[in-house]
């Protein structure tokens, strides 16, 4: 009996825990999970929004966690690359009065794990700005693809981002580690060129639009390229400068070019009264916000 104490607390005291106490975890984790998500009242999504994250970041602290798959956390995003080497966490809480968090933790395949602060602040720098964990662009991530020029692997995150009740943001956001070790969003990647002009050179695509309207943002293997729909200003509310940007049903992407995304406008010329996809986003199915089935 003794020895079996002895186990246990050696166990506990240095982080480890068995594949069954991770389905333990796991259960409770899910649990405030759909309560911080699908609650009816803010007060009950904020305090089980903050339970959620402690014991989350508290159980990928534990040796051993990166190999569990945390699959039924449907609420939660969960991309990793194909090589395996991280995977990141995302997910957003509707704080209430049309403010909203977006939280992150970022696992290495080391173990080490890094909390990812929601900081930045609106401004006109969205696609010129350089972040670290501290100060990184919120987003619940829907897709992820490895990018690599010359020996350099750098990760594009495709993101979903409420920005308030009236405006949606989508993203394609860049990570990469620096020397330390540490994550970085953000790189000069994306260009588009203007004629008889300086090239404008972005760190990030970040499409800000109406909640009224559909805006897609993918990368279309067949043809190699970033799509996104092109926006335009809602005529329809009046010369406001100050109005919500919708989709016109034209499309606009990115194509690689050596070490750049260069922007290519006017994919498609005819303009549609419904924006094309690239597959349904809801049908019969039981899907999640992103159109995929859990």
């Amino acid at each position: 009996m003794k020895k079996l104490i002895f186990v246990f607390c050696f166990f506990f005291l240095h982080g480890i825990i068995s594949a069954n106490d991770f389905e333990k975890v796991e259960k409770e984790l899910a649990f405030h999970a759909d309560v911080m998500l699908n609650a009816q009242k803010a007060e009950h999504r904020m305090s089980s929004a903050h339970t959620f994250y402690n014991l989350f970041y508290e159980t990928l602290n534990k040796e051993g966690s990166f190999s569990y798959s945390f699959d039924s956390l449907i609420w939660i995003s969960q991309k990793k690359p194909d090589d395996r080497s991280f995977r990141i966490f995302t997910w957003i809480v509707d704080e209430g009065n049309g403010s909203f968090s977006h939280k992150g933790l970022l696992q290495m395949a080391s173990g080490k794990v890094f909390s990812l602060e929601n900081r930045l602040k609106q401004n006109d720098d969205w696609e010129f700005f350089i972040s670290g964990k501290d100060d990184w662009m919120g987003a619940m991530y829907y897709h992820l693809m490895e990018d690599e020029y010359k020996g350099e692997k750098q990760y594009l995150l495709f993101g979903f981002h409420r920005f308030d009740e009236m405006e949606n943001i989508k993203m394609v956001d860049v990570l990469y580690f620096d020397k330390k070790g540490e994550p970085v969003f953000g790189k000069e990647i994306f260009k588009k060129k203007v004629e008889n002009a300086r090239d404008i050179i972005k760190t990030r695509i970040v499409l800000k639009y109406s909640v009224d309207s559909y805006v897609g943002l993918h990368y279309n293997e067949s043809m190699g390229m970033i799509i996104h729909d092109y926006l335009i200003r809602n005529i329809s509310m009046g010369n406001n400068e100050g109005m919500s940007l919708v989709s016109d049903g034209s499309l606009v992407g990115y194509e690689k070019k050596d070490r750049y995304w260069e922007y290519i406008d006017k994919i498609y010329t005819q303009i549609l009264d419904e924006a094309p996809r690239p597959k349904p986003v809801l049908d019969k199915r039981n899907k999640n916000l992103f159109g995929d089935k859990p």
